[in-house]
C-alpha cells in the first residue's frame, strides 16, 4: 500500500516543521503511520485538517468499527495521553483501543459528529463554554493522584507560563503591554482552583 502524503496544508505540517528535529519527524511519518495501520490491519480514511502537533484520521477496523489513528511527536505534554484516557474510560474522554506507545501512536473511539464548538454557529459564548465546563467535571471526577503518576496541573502551567514569558521577551508580540503577563499568571492560578482534581498525566 502507498504510504501517506504529508499535504504542506495541514497545520501539522506548517507547525512542526521550524520545531527542534520536527522536520526529521515529518519525513518518518509516513512510514510510522504505514507500521501502525498495517500492524492494526486498519482501512484509513483522509487526516483531519488539525492539531498542531500529532497526526490523525479517520480509521475502520478489520470488522468495520469506526475509530481514529492518531500518531504524535514525541513531546512532554504527550508522555501521559493514553494513561489519561485509560483513567478517564469515557467519562469527558474518548476511549483508547490500542496504544503503540514506541511510534507514540493511538488507536482511539471515534467522536461523532465530531464538529468543534468554535465552528457551533448561533451559540453565545456561554452557550460555547457550558459544554466545554461540564467535560471539564468530569474529568476532574476521574480523581487522579500524584501517586498514580500525574503531574499537578498547577505545576505544569507553571513550567508554560515560564516557557510564555520568555517567549514573549525574546519574539516581542504586538500584545497591549501587561496582556500577556497577565494570561501568563493567571494559567496557574486558574488550575490550582481544580484542587485534587488538577492532575495531568506524567
Amino acid at each position: 500500500m502507498a504510504l501517506v502524503t504529508m499535504s504542506a496544508s495541514l497545520p501539522l505540517v506548517r507547525n512542526v516543521s521550524g520545531a527542534p528535529g520536527g522536520p526529521q519527524w515529518l519525513a518518518r511519518l509516513p512510514c510510522l503511520v504505514e507500521e501502525v495501520r498495517e500492524r492494526w490491519e486498519l482501512r484509513l480514511g483522509e487526516p483531519f485538517d488539525g492539531g498542531s502537533c500529532s497526526w490523525a484520521a479517520e480509521a475502520w477496523l478489520p470488522d468495520g468499527q469506526p475509530a481514529v489513528l492518531k500518531v504524535g511527536r514525541p513531546h512532554p505534554e504527550a508522555e501521559g495521553e493514553a494513561a489519561a484516557l485509560r483513567l478517564w474510560d469515557g467519562r469527558g474522554a474518548v476511549r483508547v483501543h490500542r496504544h503503540d506507545a514506541r511510534r507514540h501512536a493511538l488507536l482511539l473511539e471515534r467522536c461523532t459528529p465530531g464538529g468543534g464548538l468554535g465552528a457551533a454557529g448561533g451559540l453565545t459564548a456561554e452557550e460555547r463554554l457550558l459544554p466545554g465546563a461540564g467535560v471539564l467535571a468530569e474529568l476532574w471526577r476521574a480523581g487522579a493522584t500524584v501517586d498514580g503518576g500525574f503531574d499537578r496541573l498547577a505545576d505544569v502551567t507553571s513550567g508554560w507560563a515560564g516557557l510564555a514569558e520568555e517567549r514573549m521577551e525574546r519574539l516581542r508580540p504586538p500584545l497591549r503591554p501587561g496582556t500577556g503577563r497577565a494570561r501568563c499568571t493567571a494559567a496557574p492560578r486558574t488550575a490550582r482552583l481544580g484542587g485534587a482534581g488538577g492532575r495531568r498525566p506524567r
